[in-house]
């Protein structure tokens, strides 16, 4: 199985926007607003060059790009929206702020059940992420709820998961795969309508080696994780991803909230061996967003992937294919010969099932990824 979900099949693209800007440079422009309000004058008047069904169309694009109810918030707070985007904007996010009470609710549950169990969890990402960043529980979309336990604790966490109506999505063998970082649970029938992903690490070991025991010191029951690790997770997520627009801009928003707590996020991340992610990361923000850092490193050579980073805001995360992700993931790992080291010692590990190498049906995948890498960067730099 791939560490990385397959992406859907491609869904036709919006309609260009008008006066010869891109739809996706408008979106960008409406997010920017959030992080200085002095740019809200001038994209205003850009969202009302485009009329009702430009602005339509930016929602829709927005919403393949996972950031549908922030765009849409904000575009309701500028002058100048045509009545049928207001109305579509509002729908948006009313309806995403319905779903993600629905998900709060659920993630206490979860909680709460886990914990009677002797099982502590942390929440990951999800409606605690849209409160910490936007202090809005309506302005991030959020499509399943992400659990943290301890190692020790899957296989009863999981049982209990079955118990209340959730089923692996993939074999149980593979489910219980050494090397793995979660399984995703989906609901049997009517019991949910969210995929619940059980984590027992952040990251696939093999790849970011991540130590967990400060997740663990002096649990509180379910509260908010504390905002070093936070940012960890965020960062983590961002590369997960292969950076899209909605992990960039969480990281953004986190850089602009909680910039003391980046050395720490750094630190911890650069023991993994994976502390280029970061600074690659802050680089992008302040490309994009315009949020610069303090601790934002200068001169630093992976500093001239960023103009291809930027290109890959453009694919949204369901449009991509299931090898895209090795085309990005593997840069936030330090040097320029780690990354390489990490994603074969990934490929080439030992298989779920008899915990035996498969050299033989690896290394075949193996050239695959790369065969499709190939092709892959090509059409990626044309884009």
């Amino acid at each position: 199985m791939s560490a990385f979900p397959r992406g859907s099949a491609p869904t036709a693209s919006p309609p260009a926007a008008k006066a010869g800007i891109e739809v996706d440079d408008l979106i960008v422009a409406v997010l920017r607003t959030r992080f200085n309000a002095i740019e809200a004058p001038r994209v205003a008047g850009l969202l009302s060059t485009q009329g009702a069904s430009g602005q339509l169309a930016m929602l829709a694009r927005a919403g393949r790009q996972e950031v549908g109810p922030l765009v849409a918030r904000t575009m309701m707070e500028l002058p100048g929206l045509a009545s049928d985007a207001l109305v579509a904007a509002r729908r948006i996010y009313f309806d995403n702020l319905a779903r993600n009470l629905y998900l709060r609710s659920e993630t206490a549950e979860w909680v709460a059940c886990l914990g009677e169990a002797g099982i502590p969890c942390w929440p990951l990402k999800g409606v605690g992420a849209s409160l910490l960043l936007y202090d809005d529980i309506g302005a991030r979309q959020c499509d399943d709820i992400d659990l943290l336990v301890r190692v020790e604790d899957r296989e009863r966490a999981q049982a209990l998961a079955v118990a209340r109506g959730f089923e692996p999505a993939v074999l149980r063998e593979d489910a219980a795969d050494s090397d793995g970082k979660a399984v995703h649970l989906e609901p049997q029938g009517a019991v949910a309508s969210y995929i619940l992903d059980l984590h027992w690490r952040i990251e696939l070991p093999r790849l970011v080696p991540i130590e967990h025991a400060d997740f663990w010191t002096d649990h509180q029951g379910g509260s908010a994780l504390p905002l070093d690790l936070v940012g960890t997770v965020l960062c983590l997520h961002l590369w997960r991803h292969a950076v899209t627009l909605k992990t960039l801009t969480d990281m953004a928003t986190f850089v602009t909230r909680y910039e003391d707590e980046i050395p720490l996020v750094r630190a911890r991340l650069a023991r993994a061996g994976a502390g280029d992610g970061v600074d690659l990361a802050l680089a992008l923000v302040e490309r994009i967003f315009g949020v610069r850092s303090r601790f934002l490193r200068e001169h630093f050579v992976k500093r001239a992937l960023l103009p291809l980073l930027a290109r890959s805001l453009r694919r949204p995360f369901s449009e991509r294919g299931p090898y895209f992700g090795w085309l990005v993931f593997p840069l936030q790992c330090e040097g320029l010969l780690r990354p390489v080291g990490r994603a074969v010692g990934y490929w080439m590990r030992p298989g779920p099932r008899h915990n035996r190498l498969h050299p033989g049906p690896r290394l075949r995948r193996l050239a695959r990824v790369l065969g499709r890498t190939r092709f892959g960067r090509v059409a990626w730099w044309h884009q």
